[in-house]
Parts: C-alpha cells; structure tokens; sequence
C-alpha cells in the first residue's frame, strides 16, 4: 500500500492530498499530471503544501474576479 503523511502543512503522497481534498486518488494524478494543481515530487511521491495551495487558490479567485462575464450562446 502506497505511504501517506500528513505533517502539519505537508501533504506526502496521493491518498493524503485526496484524503484532504474528498477527491479519488485518480482524480489527484490527473490534476497533478495536468498540472491542475501545484504539488511537487519528493522522489516518486507527489506531494502538496496546504499552505501554498492556499495562495494558489486566492490567486486564482482573484483572476476568476478579474474575468469579464462569459458570454452566453
């Protein structure tokens, strides 16, 4: 069975991102092979902290704010 830790802000390994986020462990490798989300490797594991996924987020709030309204068809 693949490790996962959850330290405080660190996140090691794709059952304790998904665990985090109530999302499937396949859906975390899309995201992180897509680059959907920002985690980094830690040798072969993906890895993830709480703490810049957070400004990660507010950043992308921000520009969805910026964003004019989608037209509607």
């Amino acid at each position: 069975m693949a490790e996962a830790a959850d330290d405080g802000d660190f996140l090691y390994g794709v059952p304790a991102i998904a665990k985090h986020m109530n999302l499937k462990p396949r859906q975390v490798y899309h995201m992180d092979a897509t680059r959907k989300i920002p985690t980094f490797r830690v040798g072969d594991k993906v890895c993830w902290s709480k703490s810049a996924y957070r400004r990660w987020l507010a950043e992308q709030e921000a520009a969805a704010r910026k964003a004019p309204p989608a037209e509607k068809a």
